[in-house]
């Protein structure tokens, strides 16, 4: 589940209870104190379990470099 990384917040959640980001560069906002800083390892590692790419990584952040794996 990914998890909000600030300290004084920590939400935890499904990806929908999420909210989707304005910027094309997060994918996740936290409903409860509003950054990106969010921990998306689970999503990232569920995707490469279905065998696609999760283009925001670990860290909810758009991989916009040229080469993917």
């Amino acid at each position: 589940m990914p998890k909000c990384n600030r300290p004084d917040c920590g939400f935890e959640g499904q990806p929908s209870t999420f909210k989707g980001s304005p910027s094309l560069y997060h994918d996740f906002v936290c409903p409860k104190c509003g950054t990106t800083d969010i921990d998306t390892t689970d999503v990232y590692e569920a995707w490469l379990d279905w065998g696609k790419t999760y283009s925001y990584g670990k860290g909810n952040t758009l991989d916009t470099s040229e080469e993917k794996t």
